[in-house]
């Protein structure tokens, strides 16, 4: 459901009042309340695969699925918004709740937060190397935003809500969060510790639970969020070894910013030190949630940066986007993966970015024309990598 015919500037408070007072806390349609017939609808569903569910008290299933609601709704926020906005969401419901003397439904949440933030490491264990890792980046970078926001003055508690649902993109379309809340939706509703949704029923959970989540989501993608004047804070994570930068193996990144530290002249790379990087790189990428800062420390990696933005140079209507990847390496040079370059350099199209990482992103382009609005215009790809 929406409430712009377009897409326009809209403040934060102003967004999230509009889908909390006309969508999950009161969504009269022509006189009809359309929750109760969607919980109803849900509740029915899940009875017919379960009949354990059949037991429960409507009243106490319904408050439970708008519980569930507000905490959709952050995690639609979320993804598409980033963090930079997430921790002001995360506050604002608060304080709109508390307004609404609904501090109860706050409280509630708790449980499906903590849900969605044990999806983003579930079944990583510490003993295999690649998901040490992953639990290292994750809980280093959570540490490290909370740390910033706190000093920042912001609730503690409102932080901690927000950083709980980074990296959990990939656990929900796997249906990982999706099962976990469910076992939480369960717990809330009084079900045996040790109790255990069908088959049947997870897959019907998820369905629906993935239908509020994309409607959130859809609703969202319609608003452009009015950025405060002065940003509340600049969330940049730093990548210089292999292992910082695997979080993004493979992954599309628009390089918003590059600072050479050294010159090529005459094809050759002239370093002023040789114990620091050649370049950095200022990132978006949309599998991360906050600014990336990458240091370039292969010469035919910053060889083709430089080609990109200083050779040509860049025009206005291009950018450069960028992979880098050692899954991507040949066989033979994964040998010795330190001696090889990692990126593969493009210059696209403005706009192009958003084109390749959202297919959703301006619909009416395709085809032929898609394709060439996204298409590189000049790229660099080393021989070693696939």
């Amino acid at each position: 459901m929406t409430f712009f015919n377009k897409k326009q500037e809209v403040e934060l408070e102003t967004c999230c009042r509009l889908f909390y007072e006309n969508v999950i806390l009161n969504c009269v349609v022509n006189g009809l309340d359309v929750n109760v017939i969607i919980f109803e609808t849900l509740k029915n569903s899940l009875i017919a695969v379960d009949q354990n569910f059949a037991n429960i008290d409507s009243q106490k299933f319904n408050y439970e699925i708008i519980v569930l609601q507000f905490e959709l709704f952050a995690l639609a926020w979320l993804h598409p918004f980033g963090n930079k906005l997430a921790v002001d969401q995360s506050t604002f419901t608060k304080n709109y709740l508390h307004e609404k003397k609904r501090d109860d439904i706050w409280d509630a949440m708790e449980p499906y937060n903590q849900a969605i933030a044990r999806s983003s490491t579930f079944g990583k264990t510490s003993k295999n190397a690649l998901d040490r890792v992953c639990l290292g980046t994750v809980f280093k970078t959570r540490a490290d935003l909370f740390d910033q926001f706190y000093k920042k003055g912001y609730d503690p508690e409102c932080i901690a809500r927000a950083l709980n649902r980074l990296f959990s993109d990939k656990a929900w379309k796997k249906g990982i969060a999706a099962g976990l809340l469910m076992l939480a939706f369960c717990d809330r509703l009084g079900f045996d510790q040790n109790f255990q949704p069908s088959k049947e029923a997870h897959s019907r959970w998820f369905i629906e639970i993935n239908n509020f989540y994309e409607n959130d989501k859809k609703s969202l993608s319609k608003y452009k969020i009015k950025t405060p004047q002065e940003p509340l804070i600049t969330m940049q994570q730093e990548m210089r070894k292999d292992s910082e930068w695997s979080v993004i193996d493979g992954e599309l990144c628009r390089v918003t910013e590059f600072i050479p530290m050294a010159l090529v002249q005459n094809g050759k790379v002239l370093a002023l030190n040789l114990t620091e990087p050649y370049a950095s790189v200022s990132l978006e990428c949309k599998k991360v949630p906050y600014a990336i800062k990458g240091f370039i420390c292969h010469k035919m990696d910053f060889k083709h940066l430089w080609a990109a933005f200083k050779e040509r140079p860049l025009g206005q209507n291009e950018e450069v986007i960028i992979v880098w990847s050692m899954k991507r390496l040949k066989s033979y040079a994964k040998i010795f993966p330190l001696l090889m370059p990692r990126l593969y350099v493009m210059v696209c199209p403005k706009g192009a970015f958003e084109l390749m990482v959202d297919p959703s992103w301006k619909p009416e382009l395709t085809g032929e024309a898609r394709w060439n609005a996204e298409r590189p215009i000049v790229r660099w790809k080393p021989e070693v990598m696939k």
